[in-house]
C-alpha cells in the first residue's frame, strides 16, 4: 500500500509494551545472551510512524541512543515536532525506504520492526532480516513481529475475499465503504451453517465489524499480508546470519493453561522450536514477537527462573493469593501489592522476610511463571500519592496531544477531557484543593467542556470536581504516572 493511505487513514497506534528494551533484555539475558543494559542501550525501530513508541523510551532513558526511521515523510515530520517540543536529543528521526537504509559503521544492542514484516513485499522482508543482521552489535538483539499461522489462515481467507471484492486503485475510504458492504453479505452468506468450520468463519468475521477503518485498511486490504509458521521465521532468520531467541508477545493463553500445554507437549519432543511450533497449533496463534540475535553471537546457558528473580526488582499488583502459594510468597506478594505500581529488590524482600534470598526466590517461582509476579530490569520512577501530585513531562505532554499517555511500563492508558486537563495541572505545583480551582475556572472559561452542558451551582460543582480529583489521582497512581 502506498505511504499516503497511511497518511490518509492513520494507523491507531500505540506504546507496544513487549517492544521496550527492558522486556527485550530480561528475554535475551534469560536466554543466556549477554545482552545491554537498558539505560545505556542503542536502538533503532525499522518502520516507526510517528515515533509514539520511541518517545516514552527515549524520555525515560536519556542515557540511551534512539533512532527511527519511517516511509511516510508526514509521520516523521510529526515526530520531529514532537520530539523538539519534548528536547529529547538522543532521539533521530530519519524518512526513508528500509531498502536504502545505509548505517555505515553504526551498530545497536536492539533493533525494534513491529507491524512491519508481515505487511511488506518480499524483497522488503529480506531486506528488514538483513539490517538486523548488519546493524546489531555482537550481543544485539532484534524484535520482529508477524502475523502468525495456524490463526491467520482462516483471516488470510477473509482478508483474500474483500481483496477479490474491493477495487485496489480506488482511494482508501471508498475501499473501506466497499470491504464493509462485503463483509456484511458474507454475514448472510453461510453455507456452512450449522457446522464447526461455518462457526468458525461466522466469528472471524463478526469480529470485523466494530473494528475501526484504519484496522481494516491496513490489516485487511492491503497488497501484502502474509502469516508465517515459526520454523519458516527460523530458516528465514538462519539465512540472513541470525538465530532465534525466543518470543516476547503474549501466546493468547492463559499462563497457567501455556505452561501445561507446554510440558504435556514436552514428552513428544526434546527439540524446544518443535514444542514451539506444536504449541502454536494447538493454542491457534494468531501473532508472534520474535527475538533474534547474530548467528556468531556467544550464548550462555539459560537463565534458570531463581537466576532471573535476581536479575532485577519485582512488582506485583493486588490481588487474592492462589490456594498453592507457600507462606513465603504469599508474604511477599502481600507487600508488594501494597506498595504497587512501585518496585522492590528481592533481597529487601527476603531481608523483610528473614529469609535467604534464594529461599524466597524458590517460593516465587511461580508466581513468576502464572505472571501474578513483574520483574523489572530496573527500579521504575514512581511515587506514592504524595500532597503535589505531579506527573512527567512526557504524560502532560501526551495528555494534550493524543488520547492516551503512556506509563513507565510502556502500557498505554486512555484519557477522557476530564482526565487530560487534569494531567496538565499536574506539575508539582498544586494541592488537592486548588486543584479544584483550576479545574473549576477551566469550566467557566469553557476550556473543559462538561457533558451535561451548563455546569451545576458552584458548590456542588467544587464538591463533584473534588470527588473526581480523587478518583482521577487513584487511578493515575494506580498506573504507575505519579513520579518523585
Amino acid at each position: 500500500m502506498p505511504p499516503f493511505a497511511y497518511d490518509e487513514v492513520p494507523y491507531e497506534d500505540y506504546p507496544v509494551t513487549e517492544t521496550h528494551v527492558d522486556a527485550l533484555y530480561l528475554g535475551a539475558t534469560a536466554a543466556g545472551l549477554d545482552a545491554a543494559r537498558p539505560e545505556g542501550a542503542r536502538i533503532l525501530e525499522l518502520g516507526c510512524a510517528h515515533a509514539v513508541n520511541l518517545m516514552p523510551m527515549a524520555f525515560h532513558l536519556p542515557g540511551a541512543t534512539l533512532m527511527g526511521m519511517d516511509l511516510s515523510a508526514a509521520q516523521i515530520d510529526r515526530a520531529r515536532a514532537r520530539a523538539e517540543a519534548l528536547g529529547l536529543r538522543n532521539l533521530e528521526l530519519r524518512q526513508g525506504d528500509v531498502m536504502d537504509l545505509e548505517l555505515g559503521e553504526r551498530r545497536f544492542d536492539y533493533v525494534i520492526a513491529h507491524g512491519l514484516y508481515s505487511w511488506v513485499p518480499e524483497p522488503v522482508r529480506a531486506r528488514v532480516l538483513a539490517v538486523c543482521h548488519h546493524a546489531l552489535a555482537p550481543a544485539g538483539v532484534a524484535y520482529v513481529s508477524y502475523n502468525a499461522m495456524p490463526a491467520w489462515g482462516i483471516r488470510g481467507a477473509i482478508a483474500r475475499a474483500l481483496t477479490e471484492g474491493v477495487d485496489p486503485d480506488d482511494p482508501p475510504p471508498k475501499r473501506i465503504r466497499r470491504a464493509r458492504a462485503v463483509l456484511a453479505r458474507l454475514e448472510q452468506v453461510q453455507p456452512l451453517k450449522g457446522t464447526a468450520e461455518g462457526a468458525l468463519l461466522r466469528a472471524e468475521i463478526e469480529g470485523l465489524r466494530d473494528k475501526p477503518d484504519a484496522y481494516l485498511l491496513h490489516e485487511y486490504l492491503v497488497p501484502c499480508n502474509r502469516a508465517f509458521y515459526l520454523r519458516e521465521m527460523v530458516e528465514r532468520a538462519e539465512r540472513a546470519g541470525l538465530r532465534w531467541l525466543g518470543d516476547v508477545a503474549p501466546s493468547g493463553m492463559p499462563p497457567a493453561e501455556h505452561r501445561r500445554a507446554r510440558h504435556a507437549l514436552r514428552s513428544l519432543h526434546d527439540d524446544e522450536l518443535v514444542v514451539e511450533q506444536l504449541l502454536d497449533i494447538v493454542g491457534f496463534r494468531q501473532f508472534r514477537a520474535s527475538l533474534f540475535h547474530r548467528a556468531d553471537a556467544p550464548r550462555g546457558p539459560r537463565l534458570t527462573p531463581v537466576q532471573r528473580l535476581h536479575q532485577g526488582v519485582l512488582a506485583a499488583p493486588p490481588r487474592e493469593p492462589a490456594p498453592d502459594d507457600p507462606p513465603a510468597a504469599r508474604d511477599a506478594l502481600e507487600r508488594l501489592g501494597q506498595r504497587w505500581p512501585r518496585d522492590a529488590p528481592l533481597a529487601e524482600l527476603a531481608r523483610d522476610a528473614s529469609l535467604p534470598p534464594d529461599a524466597l526466590a524458590e517460593a516465587l517461582v511461580e508466581p513468576l511463571h502464572d505472571e501474578r509476579l513483574r520483574l523489572r530490569p530496573r527500579a521504575l520512577p514512581i511515587a506514592p500519592l504524595g500532597e503535589r501530585p505531579r506527573v512527567a513531562a512526557l504524560t502532560r505532554f501526551e495528555a494534550a496531544h493524543l488520547p492516551f499517555v503512556t506509563t513507565p511500563m510502556h502500557e498505554h492508558a486512555p484519557l477522557d477531557s476530564f482526565h487530560a486537563a487534569l494531567v496538565g495541572h499536574l506539575d508539582g505545583r498544586h494541592t488537592r484543593a486548588t486543584l479544584v480551582d483550576v479545574l473549576a475556572r477551566d469550566i467557566e472559561a469553557g476550556r473543559l467542556p462538561l457533558a451535561s452542558g451548563a455546569p451545576p451551582p458552584p458548590d456542588r460543582l467544587r464538591a463533584a470536581l473534588a470527588s473526581m480529583i480523587d478518583a482521577g489521582l487513584t487511578g493515575l497512581h494506580q498506573a504507575g504516572l505519579l513520579v518523585p
